[in-house]
């Protein structure tokens, strides 16, 4: 998106990581998200990259052998309906094998999806005031738009409603319940988005967007900021 504001590099300067346990690297393999056991990486996978770029790629690659693999495990169940009890067991091993993995191939996805958010940032489209995740998104209202736009400014920074409603509105008129409001409406948008981030306010601090995991001290709910 050309017109789309990038969230990365300088301007995430101090923004608060998600918590996410490193990846060891040993002879090849990366542990699994899961509890399941490691997992093999593919020729050229590096997970340790910095490179957003590095992560849409494999972000890409594995999207596509997870719809490859769900086309096949689709025609091994539609053929299975057809088979003799005998037949039906040997591809049931097969079915079993393929859905192990897919789950592999899902737990890759999931790691470049978290990875491309942790050095690439995210971005917001200015002429269509929309934010996206994972292929969701989002259409902001002009104030929403603003005020994630100001908050990913300053990453981690908390800041006081009076400050939003002169720094991200331009706006004097606006209360402090007003804030609260569009505050609810962002987080609602941003959590139907899975986006790793939260809203999070301390009081007589503000507001501040932060990683979900990072513990800020703050509140979710709506604590009124001065």
């Amino acid at each position: 998106m050309g017109t789309a504001a990038r969230f990365s590099g300088s301007a995430r300067a101090g923004f608060p990581r998600r918590h996410v346990t490193e990846q060891p690297r040993t002879a090849g393999f990366a542990i699994s998200r899961g509890q399941g056991p490691v997992s093999p990486l593919l020729e050229g996978e590096d997970v340790d990259t910095t490179h957003p770029e590095d992560a849409r790629h494999w972000i890409h690659i594995y999207t596509e052998l997870l719809s490859f693999t769900d086309q096949i495990l689709g025609r091994a169940r539609r053929d299975s309906a057809r088979m003799s009890p005998e037949s039906r067991e040997k591809i049931v091993v097969d079915i079993e094998g393929l859905r192990r993995q897919r789950q592999r191939y899902s737990d890759h996805l999931d790691f470049w999806y978290d990875r491309q958010w942790r050095i690439g940032g995210f971005s917001l489209d200015a002429n269509t005031r929309t934010i996206h995740n994972r292929g969701r998104q989002a259409t902001l209202t002009p104030r929403e738009f603003q005020l994630v736009s100001y908050l990913a400014a300053h990453p981690g920074d908390f800041t006081s409603s009076t400050t939003l409603i002169a720094e991200a509105w331009h706006k004097r008129r606006l209360s402090s319940e007003q804030v609260r409001g569009y505050i609810r409406q962002l987080r609602a948008k941003l959590a139907e988005l899975e986006l790793p981030y939260e809203i999070v306010n301390q009081p007589g601090r503000g507001y501040a967007l932060v990683a979900m995991d990072r513990e800020a001290g703050g509140d979710r709910e709506a604590i009124p900021a001065g």
